[in-house]
Parts: structure tokens; C-alpha cells; sequence
């Protein structure tokens, strides 16, 4: 794993220069429109890790969202998100970042998930501490789940508020007066680490895929928290609805959540 960790340093490194180069670029380049397009960053993310990966781990699978599987012929596979949070990065928005995980059969092992504008990197290996990096600070702390009960819960958000009809939406509206505040950020690379890091202690989603969960479940499992559905089940990774808090919260959310609805 030693040899793949830097791979993912250097991998990491690069896309979040890619983010942030292509992002200005286009600013500066394209000054009559007010979007940017994040295919021109997608792409080359996609094409620089695939060839890092292929380069130095040629049996390992690459799987990266919206590109073909490269598939391996060992059991470890790479999930990769280029660009999370694409929307916001058309619109100018420097609310996006870069997360990948690392599967051995099938199960996650390490992962790293990066705020390129910040320069905030979050890294966790399985059985192992969650860690937080800032770059620009030197800021570094080992992340650990809040510990507030739930009526002074920081709620977090990410599905189509106002226009989704999905369990997510209708959960918020039940449990927004039995927390403290509820905040709608709709970027795993920034949900997810508020919850592992104590930042706010709660996540409710409806619209997550298997890229952009991957590399916070880890995160927050081996920071204390735990991510579950209406039944206290973990959620199948190809389910859209997921909640994530601290273990403590678990049964007084869920406890409230049957009361509420």
C-alpha cells in the first residue's frame, strides 16, 4: 500500500493544480460568459491519473466516474472523482474538490478526499485514524465525530431542495425544527468531512452516487461516525439516501425520525 500511497500524493497533488489552474484560465480566457466549462478539467484529471495508475500499478482497475472501467487483473480497484461538485465549478463557484478511494476486494482501504482551493487534504486508511492537512496553514489535526447532542445539531443537506420529491427532501423538512440549524452545501468533499471532523453533525442525502460516498464513509467510520438508512441498515452504496452522524446520534436520530414521520 506504501507504493500506491504515492501514487495518490502525486495524483492528488496534480488534480488539484488542474482544478484550480483550468478554473482560472477559463475565468481569464473567457470573460463574456459567465460559466466554465468542467469537462476541459474532468478530462485532463481523468487522463492524468489514468496514465499515473497504468504507469506504476499496471494490474490495479481504474474506475473513474464518467470515464470507461479500465479493469485489473488483481484485486485492488481505483475509484476516482475527478470533480466533485461540477456545478459549482461551471458557475464559478470554488466550492469543488477531488476524492478517490482505494478497494481491495471490494472493500474500501484507503482514501483521500482534497478542497483544492483551500488546500485542505483529508486521508484515512482503514483500521487507522482519520487525519486533516491544510497546506496553506500547516494546520494538521487527527478528525474526531462531534460529540453535541441532537437538538444542538448542525444539519447538513445535499439533494434538490424545492424540486425533489426523494425521501431526503421529505426527511429534512420532518427534523429542521428538532435541530440546531440546517445548512445545504450539495458537495461530499465538504458534507462529509463537516460530519467526520465535529464541524456539524449531521448529513442527510438523496442524490449521492458511489464516487462521491467511497471516500467519506471511510472518513467518517474511522473518525466515529457511521452512515445508515430509515432502518439503521448501512445503505447499499448504489442507494441514493444515506444519512451520516456520530454513532451517538444514531438511535436518537432515528428514534426521532420515527416519531416525525
Amino acid at each position: 500500500m506504501n507504493a500506491r500511497k504515492q501514487t495518490v500524493r502525486y495524483i492528488a497533488s496534480t488534480a488539484s493544480s488542474l482544478i484550480t489552474d483550468i478554473f482560472r484560465q477559463t475565468h481569464h480566457t473567457t470573460p463574456e460568459s459567465s460559466e466554465r466549462d468542467p469537462q476541459v478539467a474532468i478530462r485532463a484529471i481523468t487522463e492524468m491519473c489514468t496514465k499515473n495508475i497504468r504507469s506504476e500499478h499496471p494490474s490495479d482497475t481504474v474506475v473513474i466516474e464518467g470515464a470507461e472501467e479500465d479493469r485489473g487483473t488483481n484485486s485492488i480497484k481505483w475509484m476516482i472523482d475527478p470533480l466533485d461538485g461540477v456545478d459549482n465549478f461551471r458557475r464559478g463557484l470554488p466550492i469543488c474538490g477531488f476524492q478517490l478511494a482505494i478497494l481491495e476486494n471490494d472493500v474500501a482501504v484507503y482514501a483521500i478526499i482534497i478542497r483544492p482551493f483551500t488546500q485542505e487534504w483529508f486521508t484515512v486508511e482503514k483500521n487507522r485514524v482519520s487525519e486533516y492537512y491544510n497546506f496553506l496553514t500547516g494546520e494538521k489535526a487527527l478528525l474526531s465525530v462531534s460529540k453535541r447532542s441532537l437538538d444542538q445539531a448542525v444539519g447538513l443537506f445535499d439533494a434538490t431542495v424545492g424540486t425533489s420529491d426523494n425521501a431526503a427532501t421529505q426527511l429534512l423538512a420532518s427534523v429542521a425544527d428538532e435541530i440546531s440549524s440546517v445548512r445545504v452545501l450539495g458537495v461530499s468533499s465538504f458534507d462529509i468531512p463537516a460530519v467526520a471532523s465535529g464541524s456539524a453533525e449531521l448529513l442527510i442525502t438523496g442524490s449521492m452516487n458511489i464516487f462521491d460516498a467511497l471516500p467519506g464513509i471511510l472518513l467518517l467510520e474511522e473518525a466515529g461516525g457511521e452512515v445508515f438508512d430509515l432502518k439503521g441498515n448501512r445503505p447499499q452504496l448504489e442507494d441514493n439516501f444515506m444519512m451520516f452522524a456520530p454513532k451517538s446520534l444514531k438511535d436518537p436520530l432515528l428514534k426521532e425520525i420515527k416519531r416525525l414521520l
